[in-house]
Parts: C-alpha cells; sequence; structure tokens
C-alpha cells in the first residue's frame, strides 16, 4: 500500500508541470487562432471593399488581374475565384489549402451577384509561427526548471527528514535495547525471591510489566512513523516475546483511547523457546491488526468490555486466540472479512488488516480461524504450525569440562543477574566478569576450559559480539546471549559460525548443566526432593512429612516456576498427573529429555497402572501421601549430579 501511495505520488508530481505546459500551449493557440480569424476577417472585408464594384459586374478579367496583384501579400495561402462551376482564377502557396490551427478559410462574394465568389485561406505569417515555437519551448524550459529545482528541495528536505527520522528510531531501538536488559535482570532476580514475599514479589512484576509498556510505547513510536516500514524476513521468531509486546503495546493504546476496555494475557504453559517462521515485525502487525478489529468494533453502549489473548500450544501447533465481547457476526459477515476485507461494526471500516492477516498467515502455512456469536462476541485463532527449535538456540549451559566462565556485558544489571543465577557454582568455576571486550585479555586463559557469555550490543565498544566471537575463534566455547535475538542477520550470523544464542528473556530458566563428579556439597547442603502439585494442601501435608524424615522440600505450583530453580539432575522429582494448567505426564517428558533428570515419580489420586505412563516416570505415589520409605532408600543411595 505504502509503494503504490509513492508511486501515485511520483506520477502526480510528473503531471503537474505537463499539465501546466498544455495549459500554457492551449491558452497560447486560443489567442493565436483569434488573432488568426480576426486577421482574416479584416482581410477579406478590406478585398470587398476595395472591389465591390467589379464583384457586382460579374468582371472575371479585371477580377483576376486584381487578384493576381495580391501574390505578394503574406496572408494568404490558396485563392479561389469561382463565376457559377467555372474557375476563373486559382493561386497556391501550399498544398494544403485546408482548414487548420494556423489557417482559415473565409469566403468573399458579392451580395449583387451571388455567382461569383472568392475562397480565401489565410495563414499566420511565418514569423508569427517562430515566436509561438520559441514561446512554448521559453515556458517548458523554465516550468522545467523550476520543477527541478523544486523537487531537489524537496528531496534534500526528505533525505534530511529520513536522516533525522532514522537518527530518533535508532535512538528509540537502543534505549528500549538498553531498557530491556535491565528488565530481563529484573524478572530473573524476582524469580529467585522466596514465595514469603508474596507483596514484593507483586510489586517487582507489576513494575517489570510497567517497563515492558514504556518500552512498548517508544517501539511503537517508533514503528508508526510514516518512513518506517517492516521487512519481512524469514527467520525464527520467538513468539511469546513478540505477544507479549504487542499486548503491552494495546494496554497503552487503551489507556489513551479506550480506558473503559480491559484486555489481559494468559499463556497455558511453558512457551519462552517457541518459535515460527513468520518475523516478529509480520506478527506483531497481524495480531496488532486483529486486536485494533477487536477494539474498534465495540459497540459504544456496551458494558464491561474485555478483550482476552491467550497462548498454548498443541502438539503440532501453536495457538493464539483474541476473544472479545463484542457485536459478534454472522457466518456471512465472516466470510466475507476474511475473503474480501470487509468490516462490520465499525465506522468506514475496510477491514483490510484481516484480510493481510490471512494471507501471512497462510503464507507460512498457517490458520486463520473466526467463532462468533452475534450479541456474545467474536474468538479470532492464529494457528501456527510448531517449527523444531534452531540449531542456533542455547537450551542449557553446558559447563562440564569448563573451569572459567568469562561474562562480556556493559549492563550492571544483567552483570547482577548473572551472578545470582550462578551463585550455586562459584565456589567451583572461577567466574569474571567484563562491561567491555576491548578491556579483556587472553593471555592467562585457556580457551577450551572457558565459556564466554557474550553480549552482541556495546555502548562503549564498536564491536559486536558476533565479531568478538569469529575473530578470536571462539565458536563453540561462547554463548551469545542479546535482546536482538529475532533479528535475522544475528541468527544469519549464528548459523554461519555455527554458534550459540541465549536470549536475555530465558537467562531465568536456562538450564545449567556441571560435571557429574561433583559432589552436592560443594553445591547446595542437604537431602533435598522436589513437588510439583498446584493444591495448597498437598504443599502443607508434605511439609509436614518432610519435617519429620529430616530432608528439603521444595514446592512448586507449576513447571514453569520450577524451572526457574536449579537442581541436582537426580533430584527426586514428584508430579501430580492433573495441573491447572498442564499435564503431569507430558512434563516428565520434558524434564528428561530437554533437563536431563533420571528420578520422577507421579504423585497421583487417581489409580493408574505403570504401562499407563511414560517411561520418563520410575514410580508412582498412590493417594499423594508422602513416600516415607521411599525418601529413607533414595537418601541411603543419593548421589548428585547437576543440571
Amino acid at each position: 500500500m505504502f509503494t503504490a501511495q509513492k508511486t501515485f505520488q511520483k506520477r502526480s508530481n510528473l503531471l503537474w508541470p505537463i499539465l501546466i505546459v498544455a495549459l500554457g500551449m492551449l491558452i497560447s493557440g486560443v489567442f493565436i487562432r483569434l488573432y488568426l480569424l480576426q486577421t482574416a476577417k479584416q482581410f477579406a472585408d478590406d478585398f470587398y471593399s476595395q472591389n465591390s464594384l467589379i464583384l457586382g459586374r460579374g468582371d472575371s478579367y479585371e477580377l483576376a488581374y486584381k487578384l493576381n496583384y495580391l501574390s505578394s501579400s503574406v496572408h494568404w495561402v490558396c485563392i479561389k475565384a469561382s463565376k457559377g462551376e467555372k474557375v476563373i482564377y486559382e493561386s497556391n502557396k501550399s498544398s494544403d489549402c485546408g482548414e487548420g490551427i494556423f489557417q482559415t478559410k473565409q469566403l468573399v462574394s458579392s451580395p449583387n451577384n451571388q455567382s461569383m465568389q472568392i475562397e480565401f485561406t489565410i495563414a499566420i505569417p511565418s514569423m508569427l509561427k517562430i515566436i509561438l515555437v520559441i514561446f512554448v519551448l521559453t515556458q517548458s524550459l523554465l516550468i522545467g526548471l523550476f520543477y527541478f529545482i523544486r523537487m531537489k528541495s524537496k528531496q534534500d528536505k526528505m533525505k534530511a527528514d529520513l536522516a533525522w527520522q532514522s537518527k530518533i528510531n535508532q535512538v528509540a531501538k537502543q534505549v528500549a535495547h538498553d531498557i530491556r536488559s535491565p528488565l530481563s535482570a529484573l524478572k530473573l532476580a524476582t524469580s529467585f525471591l522466596p514465595d514469603e514475599v508474596v507483596d514484593q514479589k507483586k510489586l517487582l512484576v507489576s513494575v517489570s510489566n510497567r517497563i515492558e509498556s514504556i518500552i512498548s510505547d517508544l517501539v511503537l513510536k517508533e514503528s508508526t512513523s510514516p518512513i518506517s516500514e517492516a521487512t519481512s524476513q524469514n527467520g525464527y521468531s520467538f513468539i511469546l516475546p513478540v505477544v507479549q509486546s504487542i499486548v503491552s503495546e494495546k494496554e497503552v493504546v487503551c489507556a489513551r483511547e479506550f480506558p473503559d476496555v480491559e484486555i489481559s494475557f494468559t499463556v497455558t504453559q511453558s512457551m519462552d523457546d517457541v518459535g515460527c517462521l513468520i518475523s516478529d515485525q509480520e506478527l506483531m502487525r497481524v495480531l496488532s491488526n486483529i486486536i485494533n478489529n477487536a477494539l474498534e468494533a465495540f459497540d459504544s453502549k456496551s458494558q464491561k468490555k474485555k478483550i482476552h489473548i491467550l497462548m498454548e500450544q498443541d502438539i503440532d501447533s501453536i495457538v493464539i486466540k483474541v476473544n472479545d465481547n463484542g457485536k459478534g457476526m454472522t457466518s456471512s459477515q465472516i466470510e466475507q472479512v476474511l475473503s474480501v476485507g470487509g468490516s462490520f461494526g465499525k465506522a468506514n471500516g475496510k477491514g483490510l488488516g484481516i484480510k493481510h492477516a490471512r494471507e501471512t498467515i497462510q503464507f507460512a502455512k498457517g490458520e486463520l480461524k473466526f467463532s462468533s456469536k452475534v450479541g456474545m462476541g467474536t474468538e479470532v485463532s492464529i494457528i501456527l504450525p510448531s517449527v523444531d527449535r534452531p540449531q542456533w538456540l542455547c537450551r542449557s549451559i553446558d559447563l562440564r569440562g569448563k573451569k572459567t566462565i568469562v561474562v562480556l556485558d556493559d549492563d550492571v544489571s544483567v552483570i547482577e543477574a548473572w551472578k545470582t543465577k550462578f551463585r550455586d557454582i562459584n565456589k567451583i568455576i572461577q567466574i569474571t566478569y567484563f562491561s567491555n571486550p576491548v578491556h579483556f585479555k587472553f593471555d592467562a586463559i585457556n580457551i577450551n576450559e572457558t565459556l564466554f557469555i557474550v553480549d552482541h550490543d556495546f555502548n562503549d565498544s564498536s564491536i559486536k559480539g558476533l565479531d568478538f566471537i569469529k575473530n578470536h575463534s571462539l565458536i563453540h566455547s561462547a554463548i551469545l546471549c542479546t535482546s536482538y535475538f529475532n533479528d535475522p542477520e544475528v541468527q544469519k550470523g549464528l548459523l554461519s559460525l555455527g554458534s550459540k544464542l541465549l536470549p536475555k528473556h530465558l537467562m531465568a530458566t536456562v538450564n545449567i548443566i556441571v560435571d557429574p563428579t561433583i559432589k552436592s556439597e560443594q553445591l547446595n547442603s542437604g537431602f533435598k526432593i522436589v513437588l510439583i502439585d498446584d493444591d495448597d494442601l498437598v504443599h502443607y501435608a508434605w511439609g509436614i512429612g518432610a519435617q519429620n524424615t529430616n530432608v528439603t522440600l521444595d514446592c512448586f505450583y507449576s513447571y514453569d516456576e520450577f524451572k526457574r530453580k536449579s537442581y541436582p539432575i537426580n533430584t527426586p522429582l514428584f508430579i501430580d498427573k492433573n495441573l491447572k494448567k498442564e499435564c503431569g505426564l507430558k512434563i516428565s517428558e520434558k524434564l528428561v529429555e530437554e533437563m536431563g533428570f533420571s528420578r520422577i515419580y507421579l504423585a497421583t489420586g487417581e489409580r493408574i497402572s505403570r504401562h499407563e505412563v511414560p517411561k520418563s516416570i520410575i514410580g508412582i505415589v498412590p493417594d499423594k501421601v508422602f513416600p516415607t520409605t521411599l525418601i529413607e532408600q533414595l537418601r541411603e543411595g543419593y548421589h548428585s549430579t547437576f543440571h
């Protein structure tokens, strides 16, 4: 659409001088024609007044003599005199004796003798033609020069505006990036707070969300610039940060323009690293169009206007649902919206955003579905096919065989977040931190025994993280940890190098793996078990059992909450079969395949046989009763590795 507008504007700019020249030629032609007609009439009148007696007598010879005398006149082109049907005189200076722009015919006859007539073809003088051509050329040249100067001035102004806007956009982008780094650290620090400080946790979450809204506001201002057009490049885009960003953006918009609309967002399970093959800008545009359609179609009389965004994952797809309690649509209206871009319930609505959303999703082999009831609301489902995690995605921080960790990041809050992340291993692995890659020296370091965690963008250095990794041959010894995880160029660079990338929003949940020969006493103290169950009564009962058996019990309500902590991979894990948002059987498979845990038990009140559970589960605790005997057996044979 923007390209078509620019093409039309260019054609319009070119059309104006052409129209001006054409108008000048038309006006000149009209004046010349009027001059010609006036001159021809005057010539005919003069000839008649001088020769009226000859015409009246019908004297052919004398008339021919008079006409021959006119041969020196510059006005006429052709003369033809006739008496009745007989031509008595004819003289032509040109083969063209017809009517034209620069010549006209004038008839002279005697009122007493109509049989004698003279037809003059009169043209404007050649000199006047030359003057006209010179005038038109001069006019065209002047208008062309004026147009060139004007367009040059516009282009210079546009270039200056583009340069200025580019600087503004770059600053907005950099500020957004710089805020995201401490935001990731804040979220990581919040995840390590004990469950007892509920109020403080809520406050920090609220602050995090507010900061995210500020970032979204910056990105919104930059992305809505008329010269900012997002490019769509194929790459792996993390979906959750995109959805969170657009929801935060719409919360800002609602606060400004739709204060009576409540917007909310829910994720049903862990989807931090789930992605798709639609660029983040295209996905944001699609989701934004759908939410805008819901916002603008609300009935002004509606009470408690609500929009809820739900994100969930099936076996082979990712689903993003946008629900509203607005007017709703009929099936025929839905079909029209999807096919030709119509719109209902909006003044002057075109619905082109929904049509674009459908085409974009279909191009990615996905599907856009509408479910609506008139008077009840509409649910729009974006269904995207699941794709394999890219090879460059860092799923865990593997410290086996490593003696040193070097963190290169210029954000103090990120440095502090890494210190918190590595607090359980700083006794066994040396960890150093640098804010500028220029300051780091490789003199006394063994690269093969060192893991480098490198940011991509440094404020005080022109060196990029990818270049640092490439230039120092750290391909298999470094992890790029950045907020530019959805940048296609960064992803291409990682693929070509064969290195790993850790998005900063995954810092809190990434797994840590250390050498299995390290004893548990070097990492933490005491014998520990973990319970994942969403029932407070079960937490309480198991807490009493843990006290009676002198073991440490950590309780979690969900898999997501558990992932934020680090445990030895042979820590006994007890999982409820039916959590509110997740299935315990599926969680057990993730714990084995993705995190390497080896002792997973199913704690359930259901009667279930061994062949009904996956191989990842090695035992069943019936009725969720604290397994005192099993705990004693595990304690006796307990040997720690660490994930």
